[in-house]
């Protein structure tokens, strides 16, 4: 009941640079291990029933930040939040610095420490969370929580002579380049979501109609 439309085309890989840029930020940060914020968010446009979701990336230390938009046709937040980690272990992996990571989705926080013991790998994108495993062990890097934004005012961070003002400050910049490349991305998709409108409406008229015509055909029967 609905006519074919161009269907949206995953988002592609265009990441190459910006890998390359964060790969350069990072061997030229003081020696140590280096605190690092990710965050990833999905933009929603919502019609009725259908959601079109665009989703973005974003990592933060000292005192740059990166982002991008979010390879592939997973478009929520979770792959976004958990391509920021692989884009940033990735990125310290082939400068071989150790990193700590902190991130304020819980779902991804703790699914990275259950890996990372040995546990048993996520049945949702194993092959993502066994690739995030082995760049854990090859860098040397670890994976706390942050809460967002300015929820739990009282909150503290849980390695000893941390800032709580640190954590949240690179936080809230991973947060505004994922949220910036999600807009973005949804934006340069204009064009398939007007085609999904197109469609919805045709469907509800075409539904319409073939109501319309059962209905008279079943007074015409009886």
């Amino acid at each position: 009941m609905i006519p074919l439309i161009p269907v949206p085309m995953a988002v592609p890989s265009r990441q190459a640079g910006v890998n390359q840029a964060i790969a350069q930020a990072l061997a030229s940060m003081p020696p140590g291990q280096i605190l690092c914020g990710t965050d990833g968010g999905s933009s929603k446009k919502c019609r009725g029933g259908w959601v079109t979701q665009r989703a973005g990336w974003g990592v933060a230390f000292g005192q740059q930040s990166f982002g991008g938009v979010v390879p592939g046709y997973d478009q929520v937040a979770l792959a976004a939040e958990t391509w920021a980690l692989i884009t940033l272990l990735r990125a310290a992996g082939q400068v071989q610095r150790s990193l700590l990571v902190i991130i304020d989705n819980s779902t991804v926080v703790c699914r990275s420490k259950a890996v990372l013991r040995g546990d048993h790998v996520p049945s949702e994108a194993p092959q993502a969370w066994v690739h995030i495993r082995h760049l854990l062990v090859l860098t040397g890097s670890l994976v706390e929580w942050v809460p967002a934004h300015d929820k739990h005012p009282e909150w503290a961070p849980p390695v000893a002579g941390h800032s709580p003002e640190e954590w949240r400050r690179l936080s809230d910049g991973a947060d505004k380049q994922a949220s910036e490349y999600g807009k973005q991305s949804l934006q340069r998709h204009a064009a398939p979501i007007a085609g999904q409108d197109a469609a919805l409406k045709w469907a509800a008229a075409a539904l319409k109609q073939h109501f319309q015509a059962m209905k008279a055909l079943s007074a015409f029967v009886h």
